[in-house]
């Protein structure tokens, strides 16, 4: 009960939205994310696939011929 009450309110509360939000126009790293919003990696991924306005980059977009990347960055 206690658990599902949390899981909610970090759901609606979710600081990675917030922070993209407010950077715009920015593709961030999961490692970068991590650090400015002191958070584990894995609650940052746990963030992003629980909101629909957080996309996964592209990595062309920052310079990197990879074929997949854990970057992300705001999408309205």
């Amino acid at each position: 009960m206690l658990v599902s009450f949390l899981l909610a309110e970090v759901i609606d509360n979710n600081i990675l939205e917030n922070f993209l939000k407010e950077n715009k126009n920015v593709t961030y790293s999961i490692k970068t994310l991590s650090k400015r919003l002191n958070v584990k990696k894995k609650h940052i991924y746990f963030l992003y696939k629980q909101s629909n306005n957080i996309k996964k980059g592209i990595p062309l977009e920052v310079g990197s011929n990879k074929h997949s990347f854990n970057i992300f960055k705001y999408n309205e």
